[in-house]
């Protein structure tokens, strides 16, 4: 407890910029009606067992992950807000990420965190697109600086692994990094 006051008391901005972010999003989420593409992610997690879902995602044109992480929640009935709300919890965690990690200064944090993608595109719109924000910036802290060897290299191939599984375009910069 003696840790946590003077934390809090230090990031009082970076707090308060967090808790508008979650505001925000919040209350989009909650108007947010879910489209077509994102239904279809969750009755397939819903619907097929393991074998079925690997076969049919060669053809959804997305990697696994999104759907492996969906189908719990899918299969023991909970409603599919739980998806939308899987989402913005990865978003949010990226987000706090950034605010409180970054070496940006406040106008810095607040464009990036209230542009359309952070607000809106990526923790509302319930895809596998919500993961990239905590993967990408927990990378970007284990990257070694100038000089410096890699702190933590099996962490750090373990985030190129899951970056890897969102995004066709994330596999290619994974691939690259690792180069």
């Amino acid at each position: 407890m003696d840790k946590i006051i003077p934390f809090i008391t230090k990031n009082k901005v970076n707090f308060i910029l967090l808790i508008i972010w979650a505001i925000i999003v919040s209350v989009t989420m909650f108007h947010h009606e879910i489209w077509r593409d994102e239904a279809q992610i969750w009755l397939l997690a819903r619907d097929c067992n393991l074998v079925e879902l690997f076969k049919q995602t060669r053809i959804e044109g997305h990697p696994i992950f999104w759907y492996l992480l969906i189908m719990p929640f899918a299969k023991l009935g909970f409603d599919i807000i739980s998806m939308q709300i899987l989402s913005v919890i990865f978003v949010f965690a990226g987000v706090a990420f950034l605010i409180f990690k970054s070496p940006f200064n406040y106008l810095m944090k607040m464009v990036f965190i209230f542009s359309a993608g952070m607000v809106y595109y990526l923790p509302v719109i319930a895809r596998n697109y919500a993961l990239i924000p905590i993967f990408l910036f927990m990378l970007a802290e284990l990257y070694p600086q100038k000089g410096e060897s890699y702190k933590h290299p099996y962490l750090f191939a373990i985030l190129l692994i899951l970056l890897s599984n969102t995004h066709l375009f994330m596999l290619i910069f994974c691939i690259t990094l690792s180069v």
